[in-house]
C-alpha cells in the first residue's frame, strides 16, 4: 500500500502537531494541525464551538471541515487531528492510502503537557482525574480507528518520528 497521508490521532498533550511537522519535514511533506483548520474555517476556536454549539455540532463541524480538506488535497501531507476527533472515514484512492496512528500516551506524560497541572483554588474541579477519565474514555476510540499504534512513553520527537517512519516502512511502500 502507497501512502498518500498520515493522520495523527490522540489525546492532548500526546505531541500529534508536533510529531506532525516533524514527521513530514522528515518525509518531505506538507504539515496541517486540524484544530487550526477548523478554527480558520469557522473564525473561532474549537473550545468556542463547543460552548457555542454544544459538543455534537462542534464535533460534526470538525468531522466535515477535516474530510472535505483531506479529500481536496492532491499532495502527500501529515495531519495532526484535534483531540476530540478519533478517526476520520475517508476513501481509498486508486493510488494511496490514507493512514491513521494513535500516539498513545499516559496520563502522567500527557497532563503536564497540557498545562493542566498549574496550581488551581482548592475545592474546585479536579483536573488530573477529570483528564485520567478522558483518557480511559477516548483510548479504545482511538486505537479502533488507528491502523498504527504507537507509544508515546518519555521518547522525544526525532526518536517518536524515526519510529513511526520504520513502522510505516514495514507495511507500506514510499518510506525507505
Amino acid at each position: 500500500m502507497t501512502v498518500c497521508a498520515i493522520l495523527l490521532v490522540g489525546p492532548p498533550g500526546s505531541g500529534k502537531t508536533t510529531v506532525g511537522a516533524a514527521l513530514a519535514e522528515r518525509l518531505g511533506w506538507a504539515s496541517f494541525d486540524g484544530e487550526e483548520l477548523c478554527a480558520r474555517e469557522a473564525g473561532l476556536p474549537i473550545s468556542d464551538m463547543v460552548l457555542e454549539w454544544g459538543d455534537d455540532a462542534a464535533l460534526e463541524f470538525q468531522l466535515v471541515t477535516l474530510e472535505r480538506f483531506c479529500t481536496r488535497r492532491t499532495e502527500s501531507f501529515v495531519l495532526a487531528l484535534p483531540s476530540g476527533v478519533t478517526g476520520l472515514k475517508l476513501p481509498q484512492q486508486k493510488q494511496c492510502a490514507p493512514i491513521s496512528v494513535f500516539l498513545d500516551v499516559s496520563l502522567a506524560v500527557a497532563f503536564p503537557r497540557t498545562g493542566l497541572n498549574a496550581p488551581r483554588p482548592v475545592g474546585l474541579v479536579a483536573p488530573r482525574a477529570l483528564f485520567g477519565a478522558l483518557l480511559h474514555e477516548r483510548r479504545p476510540l482511538y486505537a479502533e480507528h488507528a491502523d498504527l499504534i504507537v507509544e508515546v512513553g518519555d521518547h522525544d520527537v526525532n526518536s517518536l518520528v524515526s519510529h513511526i517512519h520504520e513502522r510505516l516502512s514495514n507495511i507500506c511502500t514510499g518510506f525507505r
